[in-house]
């Protein structure tokens, strides 16, 4: 029975000592929290963040869309020009237009348009063609993308002259955005044009 008791004794004064060991290497071991810096703007920074602001305000709320012309210049070469069309007052940040062509018809030239202050890929193959017009930072002015403009235009050749062709459009990657959002309206965008 003593033996009990001083086991007992033992285990209590053991965990007499060892609980406040635990509990204080515990507390002061435990990785602190460290709030995240939060990055300091520039003059330059705000300025541009209120021209946004400003330039957000004075938008229509609408969509866009993309819509074409086609014109024949011989019995086998075409030019098509494509327009990013909206309401008045509407911009938007950037767009993508991707196109495919049937085997019948070859992309000879691709040009950029007048929607966008830049136009950073104007990218084609004999059959596929990318063009993206992005806004743009000239001196501290944001320039927005304007609608109601020509996009970008297309020299087409058919392979066979006499054979049906068709430019269509990739209804997953064309997309138009405005702060971030997108705003090209693909059920009344153009979908093919026949050739």
């Amino acid at each position: 029975m003593q033996k009990k008791l001083s086991l007992l004794k033992l285990t209590f004064i053991l965990l007499l000592v060892l609980l406040p060991v635990v509990f204080f290497s515990w507390r002061f071991n435990r990785p602190e929290k460290i709030p995240s810096p939060t990055k300091k703007m520039s003059l330059s920074d705000l300025y541009l963040y209120a021209q946004k602001t400003k330039a957000m305000d004075e938008i229509t709320s609408s969509e866009v869309y993309f819509s074409a012309t086609k014109t024949q210049l011989n019995n086998d070469r075409f030019q098509i020009d494509f327009y990013l069309s909206a309401k008045d007052g509407m911009k938007v940040d950037g767009a993508d237009l991707v196109l495919n062509t049937s085997q019948n018809l070859i992309i000879k030239k691709i040009t950029q348009g007048q929607v966008f202050p830049q136009y950073p890929r104007l990218v084609h193959d004999n059959q596929n063609a990318t063009v993206t017009g992005l806004a743009s930072l000239a001196g501290n002015m944001i320039k927005l993308g304007q609608p109601n403009r020509l996009f970008a235009s297309l020299i087409v050749e058919k392979v066979i002259f006499n054979q049906p062709a068709k430019i269509t459009i990739d209804q997953s990657s064309t997309k138009a955005n405005l702060n971030g959002e997108a705003v090209l309206n693909q059920s009344v965008s153009l979908k093919e044009i026949n050739l």
